[in-house]
């Protein structure tokens, strides 16, 4: 005859244990008897400890944002010269301005340089700080736990 048992283990595992009691077996010559005889059974099972629930909301938030803006202007001044030179002049820099020679080759007896002008370009650089807006978004995490 078998009388099952069960035993908790944990909270996944289980055994099933199942004895049997002594038979007289008859149709043994020998008349051996089967004193004790246990079997195994293993299962699992989950099982739920606890439930979260998770929120997760996004907001977005208008801000003033400084950033530097450069602007260049530019000048540019025509120099009459009219000047005789003995060489070819070449563009030259003066601090922020840009002189470029304009010359002419005069026929003579003899050939002359003439300067007959330069263009003088003056770059002026400013930096201003202006204010513009800007939209970041900011992400929150709620996380409770539920039974």
């Amino acid at each position: 005859m078998r009388s099952p048992a069960y035993v908790k283990l944990n909270n996944f595992t289980s055994i099933k244990i199942t004895v049997l009691k002594p038979l007289l077996d008859n149709t043994n010559p020998d008349h051996i008897l089967e004193l004790h005889k246990e079997t195994v059974e293993v299962s699992k099972k989950e099982v739920v400890k606890a439930k979260y629930q998770i929120e997760k909301t996004t907001e977005t938030e208008d801000k003033q944002v400084f950033i530097s803006l450069k602007n260049k202007e530019v000048q540019i001044k025509e120099i009459v010269k009219e000047e005789e030179l003995e060489d070819y002049p070449v563009t030259t820099k003066v601090g922020n301005t840009t002189i470029i020679p304009i010359i002419r080759e005069e026929e003579v007896v003899i050939k002359k340089i003439i300067l007959v002008k330069e263009i003088h370009i003056t770059e002026d650089t400013t930096t201003e700080i202006k204010s513009i807006p800007v939209t970041s978004r900011i992400e929150n995490v709620k996380l409770t736990k539920t039974e």
